[in-house]
């Protein structure tokens, strides 16, 4: 959370490029708790269901309040992400549980999965292989 109130600090002083690398921040601490906690490793294991529910509860929660932040910068890939974690509405007529953790997310149904960022294919030139 520390990252995110420093985020919100930097954009309400029209620092952008340095509230975005404080969001980065964010995403990075949650990719190092997700390889800690291994789900991967969770799943395998019956009797670690607790602990892989509150793994992806956890990573659900990072989601949310990273996408819930970077809105203003992405709005339209922020509310199909915000979508595909079993929100609805619009992002900006949301309520934020701003700066808490966000509630409600266990048992949450989620949305139609897909790539916020899908890869480009390189284009190919005629003549080139």
């Amino acid at each position: 959370l520390g990252a995110l109130r420093h985020w919100d600090e930097l954009m309400k002083g029209n620092q952008i490029h340095l509230a975005l690398g404080e969001l980065w921040k964010a995403v990075q601490a949650g990719n190092q708790m997700i390889e800690a906690r291994a789900p991967w490793k969770l799943a395998k294991d019956p009797a670690q269901g607790d602990a892989l529910r509150a793994t992806l509860a956890d990573a659900m929660a990072v989601l949310q309040m990273v996408l819930q932040e970077v809105e203003c910068v992405i709005p339209t890939t922020a509310q199909a992400g915000l979508v595909q974690l079993g929100l609805s509405g619009e992002v900006a007529m949301r309520e934020k549980d701003w700066p808490q953790w966000p509630t409600g997310i266990a048992g949450r149904s989620l949305g139609t999965i897909a790539p916020l960022f899908p890869l480009l294919e390189e284009e190919k030139t005629e003549g080139r292989g």
